[in-house]
């Protein structure tokens, strides 16, 4: 089973990736999921994987992942946050703080919608900055859930560009902001954030 990272972020908090290489043959089938309510086998393979991720990361098969009226996850006892994209999922949890969790996988395909996101003041020079600002962008938008943030609401401070980093983001509908960290490989950029 790939599970390529599960990390501690603080005593309550963990952040793991799964590389979703597997078929859905050789997915563990969870008491808890109806593969036919998902008409897709990417839609399938993505559901087996979230709990794959949650039983790694609590130990606990007894835990239903449950979805509120638009379709943010969430679970007893916990604050979660989940995403998934080409090859990849990743699974935010903690007992004690809210998080939010992007993952995307490295392509151009980015470049067809930015400037749907991307507002004019921020940086997008390069692909790399263009994924970090989608993945910190959907990563607030998770943490922020309930005020179904828009794009050009949030706005990604000037920052400098590395393989690992943090990016500080304006919630301009709050007049707050949040720290954001995020990561770039050759396979895909990862940002998440906790309370």
């Amino acid at each position: 089973m790939p599970l390529i990272r599960k990390q501690r972020i603080d005593e309550s908090t963990w952040l793991a990736v799964w590389e979703m290489s597997e078929s859905l043959e050789q997915l563990p089938v969870s008491s808890h999921v109806d593969l036919s309510a998902f008409p897709s086998l990417r839609r399938k393979r993505e559901k087996l994987t979230e709990y794959l991720l949650l039983k790694e990361l609590t130990g606990d098969e007894s835990l239903v992942i449950r979805h509120n009226e638009d379709g943010a996850p969430f679970l007893d006892g916990y604050f979660i946050s989940i995403s998934h994209t080409e090859g990849w999922a990743a699974m935010m949890l903690s007992k004690s703080h809210r998080v939010g969790v992007d993952i995307e996988y490295v392509s151009d395909r980015v470049n067809r919608v930015a400037s749907r996101f991307i507002r004019e003041d921020e940086q997008q020079a390069t692909l790399a900055e263009r994924l970090i600002n989608w993945c910190a962008k959907e990563a607030v938008y998770k943490f922020f859930t309930e005020q179904h943030l828009e794009f050009h609401e949030m706005r990604l401070q000037l920052y400098s560009q590395e393989d690992k980093g943090v990016v500080v983001v304006d919630n301009m509908r709050q007049q707050t902001q949040v720290e954001v960290r995020y990561e770039v490989n050759n396979d895909f950029v990862l940002a998440y954030l906790r309370e």
